[in-house]
Formats: structure tokens, C-alpha cells, sequence
């Protein structure tokens, strides 16, 4: 299972015994998270036992596995450090550490631009944080990919084009107020026809309980503030990484 830290940015990779292990000391713990470390930075990353499931839906089948083979092997702590797809170097510390970093081949990620209005800010933010910590996503939030300086409403116009797909959040915020939202939505209106009939471009995810904009209104939405909102939206996600050749493994 790939994974991308989300204080450095480096992808890293969980083993399945990891993730067996983890799963089944979740369930018989009731826990619902577990840490994977980041080989770079050393900082841990929380991964949902939602999420390892839904990468590893034959998990018990493979219990009993852990009853044969050796426990220094396989079984791991909640908290210890994954095993990473990294050649061991044989080189000095200092340099080693180097070319660990550096053997990591960089991945083609699924590009998504996220448009939504500045009062929705603390919840697209945690929106934000939960598609970075998926290694196949890179997704473009205003405050994090702009630098000082840059004139934004030229950088955005530019993030959306080169997007794979854009999430409109809506909120009552976002649909009764005037600005730049708006036409972040017709610039994404505008691209979304010149897409292939049946490409999913636009997904318009509902903040809280709102009306949908009539104009966003042919497309199928989310609600966000349900249960399982966000593993539906990994679903539209995948679906559409496939049509743009990305690898979500």
C-alpha cells in the first residue's frame, strides 16, 4: 500500500504483513487508527483501519498466517516503522540517507483542484489533508501551493486547467456569495465541455445540507458531512485515475 507522508511529502510503502497485523491488533483493541513512519522525516503518519480494509478486503483470510510464521518477521507494533520499498544502501550514514531519498522514483499523480469559498476554509483544509496522505493524489489547495507574490487569480485559472478534476465545495456560503468562487466554477464549467462525454470532471461535494447551483445540478454530488462521503469520493477518484493513467496502488 502506497502512502505519501503528509509533513515531507515523500511517498513510502506498507507492507501487507504490516498492514495485517495492524488490522487485526485494531479490531481486537477497538481502535480505529494506527501509525505508519515516514522513512524520511521519521514523523508519523495516522492511517484509518477504513482505509487498510478497504486496500486489503481479504484480511481474514490471511489470519492465520500470523500464527505461523515468526513473529520477529511479521508481527509489528501499532507504532513501529513500516517496511519501505527502498534498496538498502551500503554506503556511509550521511550518504546513504541521501540516496534513500533519492531512489524513490516520483510517481504520476492524479492532479485535483479543489474550488470552494474562503468561509468553508477549516473544513476544505481537513479535506485537503485527507487527499494528501493518498500517494496517487496531488491535490491543489489556494494557501498551500500559492507563493508570495504570485498574482493568484492567474496561478488558479492555470491549476484548474491542468487539473484531472475538480471538487466544488458547496456550502450556503459558497452558493449565496459573490467573487472569485463563482468564477472559478464557470472557468471549470467551461473546461468540463471540452471534455469527452461521460469524463468525470466536476464533482460537486456538499459541505453541510444546501441547495445545489442549478448550473452543478447535472452532475452527481456528495455530502460531505455523511458517513461515508469520502470513501465514495476515493471511488470517483480512482475511476477517473485510471481514464489518465495513474496507478492508485
Amino acid at each position: 500500500m502506497n502512502l505519501r507522508c503528509i509533513y515531507c511529502q515523500t511517498p513510502f510503502t506498507i507492507s501487507r504483513s504490516f498492514m495485517l497485523t495492524n488490522i487485526v491488533n485494531m479490531n481486537e483493541k477497538n481502535l480505529n487508527h494506527c501509525d505508519a513512519f515516514c522513512p524520511r522525516c521519521k514523523r508519523a503518519n495516522s492511517i484509518s483501519r477504513q482505509r487498510m480494509e478497504l486496500f486489503y478486503p481479504n484480511w481474514r483470510n490471511d489470519v492465520g498466517k500470523l500464527e505461523t510464521e515468526k513473529p520477529k518477521q511479521d508481527l509489528q507494533k501499532i507504532t513501529e516503522t513500516p517496511p519501505i520499498s527502498v534498496k538498502k544502501p551500503v554506503a556511509k550514514k550521511s550518504v546513504a540517507k541521501k540516496k534513500r531519498i533519492n531512489s524513490v522514483k516520483p510517481q504520476k499523480t492524479l492532479k485535483v483542484f479543489m474550488c470552494h469559498s474562503s468561509d468553508d476554509k477549516p473544513i476544505v483544509k481537513k479535506l485537503y489533508q485527507r487527499l494528501s496522505r493518498e500517494s496517487w493524489i496531488d491535490p491543489w489547495l489556494d494557501e498551500v501551493k500559492l507563493d508570495l507574490g504570485d498574482k493568484w487569480d492567474v496561478e488558479i485559472e492555470k491549476a484548474v486547467k491542468k487539473s484531472d478534476i475538480v471538487i466544488v465545495c458547496i456550502s450556503s456560503n459558497s452558493v449565496n456569495k459573490e467573487g472569485f468562487v463563482q468564477k472559478e466554477i464557470k472557468f471549470a464549467l467551461d473546461i468540463a465541455d471540452e471534455k469527452p462525454e461521460g469524463t468525470i470532471f466536476i464533482i460537486p461535494m456538499k459541505l453541510e445540507k444546501c441547495d445545489v447551483p442549478e448550473r452543478l445540478s447535472s452532475w452527481q454530488w456528495g455530502n460531505y458531512y455523511e458517513k461515508d462521503s469520502y470513501i465514495k469520493l476515493l471511488r470517483s477518484l480512482k475511476k477517473r485515475a485510471q481514464t489518465v493513467g495513474v496507478s492508485c496502488e
